[in-house]
């Protein structure tokens, strides 16, 4: 899990703003891996500053782990954990079957979409933004080193006399299958998947332990938010987010139950969703934060 302050999409958007304001650049593709990642852009990414961003789901669902257990072999040895993110994993991989292929220079932002898209089967991918470009080549803006201007990194790629097609077999893999994503694992649920794993192939009293906490905290995280709001439909939240509302709810939140995990974070939306009421129930904020010193 990423340390340090939260990103909020409205800040995200807001440099996005600025850094057009100021050209910063000239044509920016993002390519976003989160769960709830549509979040980040929906209703908020303009779609006239020359941006184009994938997101690995919309601003409701999960996203997915991959190459996890029994997958997760490098070398041949289980490292016990989830390889990378099902829809990361698809993009990466289809780039570098673009550069085996060489044609990075001929497919484009749209076709991978398509190709990303039909392989992340858990999660909806989607587009934002700027899509006027589309037909534009992957390589501009994944770095082809044919048309590279940064010396360093063509040596870098170039540097041992490796020809293209021995430099493509040091980093390709093979693109993700159905039996990848049929053992792809909910984000959420890593590290319940890691521990399980952990007793499955070492059934210490240490393991065990380490199991059964993870379980009692989700089960705990779980009757906290069903305590604060017993209709409230996971996935839900308002399509657009009183950020101050938000944000000091968030930390509210943290001060009186804890920091937010992995596990947790699948709740924000709830808060988000509480923002909401403001708008007939004034009070409704300072309500919450005096339940949460009543649920934790």
């Amino acid at each position: 899990m990423p340390v340090g302050k939260y990103l909020y999409a409205k800040d995200m958007n807001a440099a996005f703003e600025t850094m057009h304001k100021n050209n910063m650049y000239d044509q920016m593709s993002v390519y976003m891996e989160s769960c709830e990642s549509g979040s980040m852009f929906e209703n908020l990414l303009a779609d006239d500053i020359n941006i184009y961003a994938l997101s690995a789901s919309n601003a409701s669902s999960s996203s997915w782990a991959a190459y996890c257990s029994p997958q997760d072999k490098v070398d041949g040895k289980s490292v016990g954990s989830c390889l990378g993110d099902l829809f990361s994993i698809n993009w990466m991989e289809d780039t570098d079957a673009a550069v085996a292929a060489g044609s990075m220079d001929t497919e484009t932002l749209q076709e991978q979409f398509e190709t990303v898209k039909a392989k992340t089967t858990r999660s909806p991918v989607l587009q934002w933004g700027e899509l006027d470009w589309t037909t534009e080549p992957i390589g501009i803006f994944e770095g082809h080193w044919d048309t590279a201007s940064d010396d360093f990194f063509k040596n870098m790629m170039h540097g041992a006399g490796k020809t293209l097609k021995q430099i493509s077999d040091d980093f390709i893999v093979d693109a993700v299958s159905a039996e990848t994503n049929k053992f792809a694992i909910d984000s959420r649920d890593v590290n319940l998947h890691y521990y399980y794993n952990l007793v499955m192939n070492e059934p210490s009293a240490e393991n065990q332990q380490a199991l059964l906490n993870e379980i009692e905290m989700r089960m705990n995280i779980d009757k906290i938010f069903n305590t604060l709001n017993p209709n409230f439909v996971l996935g839900e939240h308002p399509s657009n987010i009183d950020f101050e509302c938000y944000q000091e709810l968030i930390e509210s939140y943290e001060a009186t139950c804890g920091s937010f995990n992995e596990y947790s974070m699948k709740y924000m939306g709830q808060l988000a969703h509480e923002c909401a009421a403001m708008e007939f129930f004034p009070d409704h904020k300072d309500n919450m934060k005096a339940r949460f010193g009543e649920v934790c």
